[in-house]
């Protein structure tokens, strides 16, 4: 997964793979020339995500829209937590009924990171930012929801 974006400088033709900060404050590695003064927004060439990576984040999004829907439907989800960690061995926890709330959306904010991906191929103007911080953001929400969801669940084994 690339977020980086590809500048042409209009001076020597040299192709610039730059994040957004360093397009506004980066030089040309060709000639030298400040990027944000020889490119313009007629330049812009949007990044292109590899068709493996475009075919992960939908399915894996897809799948956990699926798994969220469907525990809404049973009213019940089943959640792994820990590991194998310094031979700790993990547990799980169950939740049933209003209880499912906090892991389902902990599902629903992953499944849209990882559609953020699928999604900013196919928007071709100047915005990767834009779904580098939805991804980001939709990541560590969802993240917050599952460690939070613990105090809620019932313990398997």
């Amino acid at each position: 997964m690339d977020w980086r974006l590809e500048v042409i400088c209009v001076d020597c033709g040299l192709r610039n793979f730059v994040t957004r900060e360093e397009f506004r404050t980066g030089y040309c590695a060709g000639c030298g020339t400040p990027l944000c003064a020889s490119s313009t927004e007629e330049d812009y060439v949007a990044n292109q995500v590899t068709l493996l990576d475009r075919a992960a984040s939908l399915l894996g999004a897809l799948l956990l829209f699926g798994f969220s829907f469907y525990a809404i439907y049973e009213q019940h989800i089943r959640v792994a937590y820990g590991g194998r960690r310094g031979g700790r061995h993990g547990f799980q926890l169950e939740f049933s009924g209003a209880e499912i709330t906090l892991p389902v959306i902990s599902l629903l904010f992953a499944a849209i990171g990882t559609f953020s991906v699928f999604l900013d191929h196919f928007d071709k103007r100047q915005n990767e930012h834009v779904y580098r911080k939805i991804g980001r953001y939709s990541l560590v929400l969802g993240y917050c929801c599952y460690v939070s969801s613990i105090l809620f669940g019932h313990v398997v084994r």
